[in-house]
């Protein structure tokens, strides 16, 4: 097993709850390499990030929905969910993220949640596609998440793994249509080299 590191942008506020200001930051996803039979996927699965969240929905379809927002059980833990839109509103990616809590409950409470999650998305998938052990907390840089468990069912990707926010640490769930993510990467990187373009005649 090799360990693979993958630095992506998020809106860290988005996955925390309590936040009031969101924060750039980076993730970084260390994953094992094992290759797996691949997954039969239900395309009713692949479309839905939760209970009757589809991803593709309008803002105002999300808002209305009781699977939205808020703190929901989860197995044995509570969590607190939030979404994420395109640029076309439309909703991308579901954040799921248990209570936050001080390096004094790394190895009790925060672990529990980040198992319990584990637990339930290998009930109804299997074993992860890629995956490692629990963080360790000399690991964790303050605004970062590692992402240790990954799954890919059809268009909709699933990882698992511990954040750090303000010095406090919380299990972490993120689940996206890889579809949309990859388009809204590209609308940005379109974006910025349209800005680039339009700023180099300044100088």
């Amino acid at each position: 097993m090799f360990r693979v590191s993958i630095i992506v942008l998020f809106i860290l506020a988005s996955c925390a709850p309590g936040s009031t200001s969101p924060e750039t930051s980076g993730t970084s996803i260390e994953v094992d390499s094992t290759v797996r039979p691949k997954r039969i996927v239900d395309t009713a699965d692949e479309k839905k990030a939760y209970g009757n969240l589809r991803f593709g929905m309008k803002a105002k379809e999300v808002e209305k929905s009781e699977d939205m927002y808020g703190f929901h059980n989860i197995g044995a833990g509570r969590y607190y969910f939030s979404a994420e839109y395109d640029s076309a509103g439309r909703f991308s990616k579901l954040l799921i993220s248990g209570m936050t809590r001080n390096a004094s409950y790394y190895d009790t409470d925060i672990k529990n949640d980040y198992f319990n999650l584990i637990s339930v998305i290998s009930e109804k998938y299997g074993p992860a596609d890629k995956a490692d052990t629990y963080p360790n907390f000399s690991s964790m840089n303050p605004g970062y998440i590692i992402f240790s468990h990954l799954w890919t069912i059809g268009d909709k990707v699933i990882t698992i793994g511990v954040g750090e926010k303000e010095a406090e640490y919380y299990a972490c769930a993120w689940i996206y249509s890889q579809t949309l993510e990859d388009a809204e990467t590209l609308r940005q990187a379109n974006a910025d080299t349209k800005k680039i373009k339009q700023e180099k005649d300044k100088f």
